[in-house]
């Protein structure tokens, strides 16, 4: 799903009662729209239902996945929506305007700013935490960092670009070392959950 509100693309349209579109005026009922979807097929199908589903975005969809997942979460809470929310993975995502005043495109420094205002009670114990070195092989030059606290993971990749394959292709092994870790985390979620 693409979804670039403020951009003319199908997703972001609405079917009108005289058979016409409208624009969708925000994110929020963009995700509101997307999250009946959800409901309408992991409510009718109960594999769906025991395989988890992340949200995954990078660049200016995180913004949007940020609200997907809130929108999503809600509905799970509020017992409309049956799925399990594996988590939402954000690469290189543009999430909050105030805090991205030094690069658009690919603002660290704006990712951890928005990050020390997140609203959760795990919040002091990840900032607490040290960044772990991340090293590709038999390399001793440092490719990356990881921060880790309970289900909050956050990975920094030296030398990379807006897209890690077009403007730092040597970090190609950075994003190598960031796939095992990411799929060690998937297969922990998948081994407590419910098999299919």
């Amino acid at each position: 799903m693409d979804q670039r509100n403020g951009v003319m693309y199908k997703s972001d349209l609405k079917p009108t009662c005289s058979g016409g579109f409208t624009k969708v005026p925000t994110d929020e009922e963009a995700a509101t729209d997307l999250t009946t979807l959800l409901i309408e097929i992991f409510n009718r199908d109960e594999r769906l239902q025991k395989s988890p589903l992340f949200i995954v975005a990078e660049s200016y969809g995180g913004k949007f996945a940020v609200t997907l997942g809130l929108s999503a979460l809600k509905a799970i809470q509020d017992k409309k929506l049956k799925l399990i929310l594996g988590g939402v993975a954000l690469g290189d995502s543009w999430i909050s305007p105030e805090d991205y005043v030094v690069d658009l495109i690919c603002s660290t420094k704006g990712t951890e700013a928005w990050l020390r205002k997140l609203r959760w009670e795990g919040l002091d114990n990840f900032l607490r935490k040290d960044r772990t070195p991340l090293f590709c092989g038999s390399d001793i030059k440092t490719k990356g960092f990881f921060k880790s606290y309970k289900n909050l993971n956050f990975y920094w990749i030296l030398g990379a670009g807006h897209f890690v394959s077009q403007h730092q292709s040597s970090s190609l092994t950075a994003i190598h070392v960031l796939k095992a870790h990411v799929l060690v985390s998937l297969a922990m979620c998948l081994a407590s959950s419910p098999s299919l």
